[in-house]
């Protein structure tokens, strides 16, 4: 217990209060076993999850020997059609020469491009051959032309894999086969015949010679192919591994900061940033500890070559920004809700540009994405992956180098972009905290970085304080001026406020307030509701900044350093505010240690105030398990432990008994002793037992202060005389007698035989006369008896309060009371059916009421689907614009330090009668000629073969970094050029080039062939196509309704842990009416959720508009019942938000796992099972729809009715099997209402049982 001779100032390090308050929030986190939980278990089955293939597999690497390849068969390709432009005579007789030597018998030529291009689309052309539009004229080959290949952009032979036409240079993984897509789609035979048809037509004479085509060699390597699925999975769901602790973290940040705890702590002197630090390093620990086996996980099976290290640097670089993303989105909200909601859809806008762009950025897209934390991951991921390709994975020597040429930008440079943008992060969670610091904060003003006291805090005024009693004196009114000043001139003042106002937008709360507080005393602070008690409170503690005036705490002023003024400040608020997880005895050593105790001082204070209040016996219990009067009692205690010098009680004793509030008072009159202590209370006998000083505030303004005595004295109402009369008593005889003796005493009421007079306090000298009088008049009076009593506090208050009421207010208080109270008539007992009527009406009322008070938070959910098709259209244009790339596979200057190989293999002696090796030769000049021309190095090769050169000399960790082998060429009697299997276009490259050198040697041409791909119309590419597409709007609908259900948990958590519902269920409410108007009220909200789905699929057809709509009807009852019977799991609607939304996520994510497995003879069972859950079975049924849309829509497209018979799943939706998944909603809604009516009565009959023992227990007591 503290005393007057402890030490009253006790200095405590910054790093004591840091370490003290890392132990806070881990007792905190450590309260709720299940978010902990979460928080470590989540992620690492998450990720898991990513790699169960190769948990259970374990595929490892296989050693792929030296290889060299064959010659390629490029004439394999059938060309079934062939479509050019423009027509003119002499293309159209290139064309029919090359669609005889391809064996081609549909030929259609076309006036312009634009019109070629629909007509492939429309007809599914093999290929498209596009002449420049201005050759629709000439009469001769011109000696420049530059020819389009027009083939789809997705590749006709490789479905399976939805592989297409690159628009980067470099492939990062290597192909199995030998062949390359410009082989298998056609393009090399397309080229070839083309070349030679404008061969012939330029030079009748000209014969082209033989090519052939082979591939480089390549070296032995190990093939990591196994990675690729893994990356691509994990890059994919990464942004979800870690959403469920983020959730969690910051849901508890926010509630400290909602329920004002960080406020409390910063009164008694904590400062903000601490908590922000101590908070920062538990949640990186938090973080940290997942982290640390999903990256062991993640060198085991997806980084077999990587340095451990630098995959740790980069998770910690990562926890890194998720923290400080953490704190930028909490520092926006105030509630634990809007933090949910907030922190959930930035996760998800996070990963948007990686969405959307992919990781193959350029330029300015590459500081986009690098910017979001679940864009960059995925980015270095597939660097990593590069580098597990090549063998020899991320070490800290290549960090900073690109592992891919194509690559923009290194991982060691996305790591310092992620820092750097931390910084930013955390700039704007400490601006935006300043502006929003919660309920109980002091906001400041958005400019307030631009101003002087920002920079130079050390620059203050003078002081601003003048005489000591001058304030006071003239702030008060001539009638409470109190003759005290000889008295208070000897005191220790260690609180003066001088003139504070505080206004609120027009209205000022607090006006003129001066006054001084006295060591040693307590004053007691008394004033009707609304005069503005609290509002000063919280202006002398710190926590509101007054409007105008100044408050100075032993000698310093508040205003200039706050933090100073408040290492001595403790304060007891209106309300509760404790760690409701943690244990009373916590609270009393944490504050007795945050105020400077050592630990065994802090247990011993805690123990004693634990002795005297009476809760020893509940000091392990949780503060939430405690009664109110425990609570308050509590709260108390901590205000008062540490021995801090000045205390502020806010109505310490509300809603305790009397007998508690006795205790309460003795120990504040027990601990005022060196102390300065400021109270307030409605309770008159506190005032008049605890106050040294009684000061009474009336509508914001100190009215009065002084002793109890001197106030009551001089504006009390004065004495009462009680006079007792007889059956004949004359009021009028007695009233004049007693004015006689005193002029100014007054009748207050005559009642029956009493007779009541009020007479002034300042006629006191008379009273003797008085009653001398009334006893030697008795018997003429008619009097019996006589009394007289003394004015109270409670007297004196009701007198100052009662003039500030004006009687308008009261008669309007009347009228309106009198509108709520019904006749007699109208009490009658209503009707069963009307009263059915009453109750739904309220239940709805009270439904959109909390929905009103919730407004931002659903209309977010309800706009989020509309926010989604907008991201859709943004990429859809983004995917028009980079989808179908031009491509010149014979550019060289895109590549670096390009090299090409020549070899010649021509006899040294000429024959002058070999034409063959003559022109070969020649064509072989010309090869070098171009090459060089293009910016490569050509090196000629006359001793070592080719094949052994190409492995001697390409690497793979050089290959397009400092030198690039781009083609090769072998000339003999026949020419073989060689291409580099590593380069997408590398096929086209060789063969292009070879095919200019002949053009130009033999023909004079110059020929440049473009691979220009068109839109895909291939019904089964298409298909496929759209199959994937329905895969990712089910993924994206699904994550919607996860979140959007969670929100629904909010109102039943709350009125089930504040009792609500068994209040209503006790007063008459059946449970089937209060489920039902539940249900009811959320239907209807969510069918606007169902409007705004059904618009943001508005391209589907109508029919899977039905589907859906009908399929979110039965879902949502379904989900709310489920959603309802979780409510009863947690205890904090915030909390059980997320811990709903982790739940959701995870059974959806059951979903994406199992449902393809549904077939399967061991799975199907359970697959049965699981489709009683929601989610689960809303997810089958959608993926169904909008697999089967994205089929029909092709098929009509196309027109293709053969086809459509033939695929089973193609253009008759009607067929789909959903009536099973419409019919596990409806038992599992069914099954679920009937467990959630048993599970509510039971709740509600243990809650009657204790609440029946629990007032027996009161009634004994009393």
């Amino acid at each position: 217990m503290s005393t007057a001779t402890e030490p009253r100032t006790i200095k405590q390090g910054t790093s004591k209060k840091l370490r003290l308050l890392i132990c806070k929030n881990i007792s905190v986190h450590l309260a709720h076993p299940v978010g902990i939980a979460c928080i470590t278990l989540l992620p690492i089955f998450a990720f898991m999850y990513t790699q169960l293939d190769q948990v259970i597999n374990i595929h490892t690497p296989i050693s792929v020997d030296e290889r060299k390849f064959g010659l390629l068969d490029i004439t394999m390709v059938r060309v079934s059609s062939i479509f050019y432009s423009p027509f003119n005579k002499i293309l159209d007789e290139v064309i029919e020469d090359m669609a005889d030597s391809l064996g081609t018998t549909v030929i259609e030529s076309f006036p312009y491009a634009s019109d070629m291009e629909t007509a492939l689309q429309q007809r599914d052309g093999f290929v498209g051959i596009e002449f420049e539009d201005k050759l629709v004229a000439i009469d001769k080959l011109p000696s420049e032309l530059n020819v389009a290949l027009r083939f789809p952009k997705h590749f006709r032979s490789k479905k399976s894999t939805m592989r297409s036409w690159p628009d980067t240079l470099f492939s990062r993984s290597r192909e199995a086969s030998e062949t390359t897509p410009y082989e298998y789609e056609g393009y090399l035979v397309v080229e070839t015949k083309l070349f030679e048809a404008l061969q012939l037509g330029q030079n009748h004479s000209h014969i082209t010679p033989q090519i052939n085509v082979r591939a480089f060699p390549e070296r032995m390597y190990m093939d990591f192919s196994y990675l690729g699925p893994l990356y691509s999975k994990f890059s994919v769901y990464f942004s979800f591994i870690y959403m469920a602790p983020c959730l969690i973290v910051g849901q508890q940040i926010v509630a400290e900061k909602q329920r004002q705890l960080r406020e409390i702590m910063r009164i008694m002197g904590l400062t903000v940033t601490l908590n922000w630090i101590s908070w920062f390093i538990v949640a990186y620990l938090l973080y940290f500890i997942p982290t640390v086996v999903v990256v062991c996980v993640m060198k085991w099976c997806m980084c077999p070559a990587s340095n451990f290290l630098v995959l740790m640097l980069i998770f910690i670089v990562f926890i890194l920004t998720l923290v400080c993303f953490t704190f930028m989105i909490t520092a926006f909200v105030t509630s634990t809700l809007m933090s949910m909601t907030a922190l959930f859809l930035m996760q998800f806008i996070s990963f948007l540009p990686y969405l959307i762009i992919g990781i193959q950025h350029k330029n300015i897209q590459t500081l986009v994405v690098c910017m979001f934390m679940n864009s960059a991951m995925p980015s270095m991921f597939s660097q990593i992956y590069s580098y597990e390709l090549r063998g020899v994975g991320l070490q800290w020597s290549n960090i900073f180098k690109h592992s891919h040429p194509d690559d923009q930008v290194s991982i060691g440079t996305i790591l310092m972009i992620m820092l750097f943008t931390n910084i930013l992060r955390i700039l704007v969670a400490i601006y935006v905290d300043q502006l929003n610091p919660g309920d109980f904060g002091v906001a400041k003003k958005w400019y307030f970085p631009c101003q002087r006291t920002f920079w130079c805090p050390w620059k203050r005024p003078e002081r601003r304080f003048v005489d000591e009693e001058q304030p006071l004196q003239q702030s008060m009114s001539s009638r409470a001026q109190l003759n005290e000043s000889d008295l208070m001139r000897h005191k220790n003042v260690i609180i003066e406020a001088h003139n504070l106002s505080k206004t609120y937008g027009e209205h000022e709360v607090v006006h003129d307030f001066s006054l001084k507080f006295y060591e040693n005393e307590l004053t007691m602070l008394i004033g009707h509701n609304g005069s503005g008690k609290t509002t000063t409170f919280m202006m002398l503690a710190g926590v509101l900044a007054p409007t105008s005036g100044n408050i100075s705490i032993n000698g310093i002023d508040m205003a200039e350093a706050i933090q100073k003024g408040q290492r001595s400040f403790s304060i007891c608020p209106q309300y509760n505010i404790l760690f409701d997880e943690l244990s009373a005895y916590w609270h009393l050593v944490f504050y007795s240690r945050l105020k400077g105790y050592e630990r065994d001082a802090a247990e011993a204070e805690a123990e004693r105030y634990l002795t005297v209040m009476d809760l020893l016996d509940k000091a392990t219990i949780r503060v939430e398990y405690l009664t109110t009067s425990m609570r308050r009692k509590l709260s108390v205690c901590c205000a008062l432990c540490g021995n801090t010098k000045v205390v502020v009680c806010d109505e310490p004793t509300a809603c305790l008994d009397p007998f508690t509030r006795r205790e309460v008072w003795k120990l504040l009159r027990m601990e005022k002793a060196g102390r300065c202590i400021l109270m307030s209370t409605h309770f008159m006998e506190a005032a008049e037992f605890l106050a040294d000083r009684i000061a009474i505030m009336r509508d914001g303004e100190l009215f009065t202060y002084g002793t109890a005595e001197s106030i009551i004295n001089s504006l009390g109402p004065g004495y009462r005389l009680v006079c007792i009369g007889d059956e004949d008593c004359n009021v009028d005889e007695v009233t004049e007698f007693i004015e006689s003796k005193i002029s100014n005493a007054e009748l207050e009421s005559s009642i029956g035989f009493e007779l009541t007079y009020r007479l002034s306090a300042q006629q006191v000298h008379k009273f003797t006369n008085l009653f001398k009088g009334l006893e030697t008049n008795m018997y003429k009076l008619k009097l019996s008896s006589f009394g007289v009593i003394a004015p109270t506090l409670g007297e004196t208050f009701l007198k100052i309060s009662g003039n500030s009421l004006s009687q308008k207010h009261t008669e309007a208080s009347l009228e309106k009371l009198q509108k709520w109270v019904g006749n007699p008539v109208d009490s009658q007992e209503l009707r069963y059916s009307k009263k059915q009527l009453n109750e739904w009406q309220a239940q709805l009322l009270k439904k959109f009421r909390y929905v009103w008070n919730h407004f931002l938070l659903y209309i977010l959910i309800i706009l989020v689907p509309l926010f989604g098709l907008l991201i859709l259209k943004i990429m859809k244009l983004v995917y028009k614009q980079h989808n179908l790339v031009e491509i010149d596979p014979t550019d060289l200057s895109v590549y670096q330090n390009a090299i090409v190989v020549r070899e010649l293999l021509l006899p040294v002696d000429e024959d002058p009668l070999d034409t063959y090796n003559i022109n070969n030769k020649g064509i072989a000049n010309q090869y070098e000629k171009i090459a060089m021309n293009a910016g490569a190095t050509v090196t000629t090769l006359e001793s070592e073969g080719i094949v052994q050169y190409l492995l001697n000399n390409s690497y793979v960790d050089v290959e397009g970094f400092t030198e690039t082998y781009v083609a090769a060429v072998t000339v003999s009697d026949t020419i073989t050029m060689w291409y580099n299997r590593r380069l997408n276009h590398g096929a086209a490259l060789s063969h292009g080039l070879i095919l200019k050198a002949i053009a130009e040697y033999t023909s004079g041409l110059k020929i440049t062939f473009r691979n220009k791909p068109r839109a895909d119309s291939d019904l089964a590419v298409l298909i496929e196509q759209s199959n994937l597409v329905a895969v990712i709007d089910t993924a994206c609908l699904m994550a919607f309704l996860t979140f959007a259900v969670s929100a629904f948990v909010l109102l039943p958590v709350y009125e089930n842990i504040s009792d609500l519902r068994h209040v209503q269920l006790m007063n008459g409410l059946s449970l089937w009416t209060y489920w039902l108007a539940q249900l009811v009220g959320d239907m209807l909200i969510f069918m606007l959720i169902i409007v705004s789905v059904l618009l943001s699929w508005y391209q589907s057809s109508a029919n899977v508009l039905i589907w859906l709509g009908v399929l979110l009807f039965f879902f949502a009852i379904s989900a709310l019942i489920s959603t309802y019977l979780l409510s009863f799991l947690f205890k904090d609607p915030g909390a059980g938000m997320a811990y709903v939304l982790a739940i959701n996520c995870c059974v959806v994510l059951l979903a994406v796992f199992a449902m393809p497995l549904k077939d399967d003879h061991v799975y199907k069972y359970l697959h049965v099972i699981f489709l009683i859950l929601p989610f689960y079975a809303m997810y089958g049924a959608v993926l169904l729809i909008s697999t089967n849309s994205g089929t029909s829509t092709p098929c009509a497209q196309v027109n293709m009715k053969a086809f459509c018979q033939l695929h089973h799943m193609c253009c008759d939706l009607a067929e789909l099997n959903t009536y099973k998944y419409l019919l596990s909603l409806f038992i599992s809604g069914m099954f679920g209402f009937a467990l959630l009516l048993l599970a509510s009565r039971v709740l509600h009959l243990r809650y009657a049982i204790k609440f029946g023992q629990a007032s027996t227990q009161g009634m004994y007591a009393e």
